[in-house]
């Protein structure tokens, strides 16, 4: 399976006045994240939205998920997605997607597609050091087709170490989505 960590969409020049190095993000332990949702919104008229959500309810994410909606998308689009985490096995669940956020520099998810050929994956959202954070993204369907959908949570213990384009020290969720591209 081909991992993708790409970052195409327009980029600015920004002058940016700073005293030297991003301080290093406090870091804590994460909870266990049990549920991935995606919030797909198309690009082209008429704007659906779909929201698909895989969960493992034990965390472990080394046995078949409890769900795993089917990705469907229309061969012809561009979808804008929104990721969000959660913790699901305490009440009341937990949104752990701005645990993520306040600790960008040590995270970046990564996203594959088999086949390749489905769909185009372009992350949107940089962190402190203009390395992907991969909490949005653009999805061009490609080729009608099915396949997975693969998004996996990264994390690194030292931020420096993050480079953007290999997966960190740990993975703290690997969740996997059939997907289905329909040609209309």
């Amino acid at each position: 399976m081909k991992i993708l960590a790409s970052s195409s969409f327009p980029v600015l020049a920004v002058l940016v006045a700073c005293s030297g190095q991003p301080s290093q993000p406090v870091f804590k332990e994460h909870e266990a994240i049990t549920s991935v949702e995606l919030t797909l919104v198309a690009n082209q008229p008429p704007r659906d939205t779909t929201i698909v959500v895989w969960q493992d309810s034990d965390g472990s994410g080394e046995v078949v998920p409890d769900r795993a909606d089917t990705i469907r998308l229309d061969s012809s689009k561009s979808y804008f997605v929104r990721v969000r985490v959660f913790n699901t096995s305490v009440t009341p669940a937990k949104d752990l997607t701005t645990t993520i956020r306040q600790s960008e520099e040590n995270h970046q998810f990564f996203y594959g597609l088999e086949p390749p050929s489905l769909a185009t994956v372009g992350v949107l959202d940089l962190d402190s050091r203009y390395k992907p954070v991969g909490l949005s993204f653009d999805l061009s369907a490609q080729t009608a087709g099915v396949g997975k959908f693969t998004a996996l949570l990264s994390h690194w213990v030292d931020f420096m170490k993050k480079d953007g384009v290999s997966p960190g020290d740990t993975t703290d969720i690997r969740a996997e989505f059939p997907i289905e591209i329909v040609a209309q």
